[in-house]
């Protein structure tokens, strides 16, 4: 073969890689999609919307009780409670969050909304530092004044995902008619970071490893789980069938 042949052998072969190239190329990025078309769908598959009763695998879960201290939204006394562990830097948290609102303003008085703390430090490492704010709105202006108002404005005005600018932490405090002095005082102190290692013990040991999980309890007991962000209707669903 002389080096004509050659070289036009080597270029033809060239040629045939890179369409050997190109191909798996598109393969590669066609799984790829698929896959995140998957990942992404998987929060909006429907949960099974019948509350799992009598399932003996509930019963393994151990959970601290409701009690007067938990930080509650509704009728403490009512039979049906949701108890939500969740970190405010984790957007199906905060989707879940204004899910939750919508459930309580249908079912009022019928069911409690039950939030504990559960900072997922690897990820979201500021937290923990909002999770102290929180609490400190508690301690200044008590549950449903203090608590609560202060985490919706923290889940509306948070990015997520670790991108919320902790100095407006304080600010939040200002807007919302907090005594300032007192508010930072308390934050600086880091007081309450014993209180927020407890929650995140005690879900790690009921077995949450990811952000939003809750569970439905009917008297005390837990009667479902719901994992992730679920919409509105699954929840309602399940909550339906307790009420009958």
């Amino acid at each position: 073969m002389d080096n004509d042949q050659e070289v036009t052998e080597v270029k033809n072969n060239l040629k045939n890689y890179k369409k050997i190239d190109i191909g798996m190329a598109i393969i590669v990025a066609g799984a790829l999609i698929a896959g995140s078309i998957l990942i992404s769908l998987s929060w909006f598959i429907p949960e099974k919307t019948e509350p799992n009763l009598g399932d003996p695998s509930l019963t393994a879960i151990k959970m601290a009780p409701v009690t007067e201290k938990d930080h509650f939204f509704g009728n403490l006394k009512s039979s049906i409670a949701i108890v939500e562990y969740s970190d405010t830097e984790c957007p199906f948290c905060k989707e879940f969050h204004k899910t939750m609102h919508k459930v309580m303003e249908k079912y009022g008085d019928d069911v409690v909304w039950i939030y504990r703390i559960f900072p997922l430090d690897n990820i979201h490492p500021k937290s923990r530092h909002e999770a102290q704010a929180v609490l400190c709105a508690n301690e200044l202006k008590g549950n449903i004044d203090g608590f609560w108002k202060y985490i919706d404005k923290l889940f509306e005005i948070t990015p997520s995902n670790n991108g919320l600018d902790e100095n407006l932490l304080p600010q939040i405090a200002k807007d919302l008619g907090f005594d300032e002095i007192a508010f930072n005082t308390c934050l600086e102190s880091d007081r309450y970071q014993k209180e927020i290692e407890k929650s995140f013990e005690e879900g790690q040991k009921v077995g949450f490893d990811g952000t939003p999980f809750s569970a439905i309890l009917k008297d005390g007991k837990i009667v479902d789980v719901i994992r992730g962000a679920a919409s509105s209707d699954v929840i309602s669903a399940k909550i339906d069938v307790l009420l009958k």
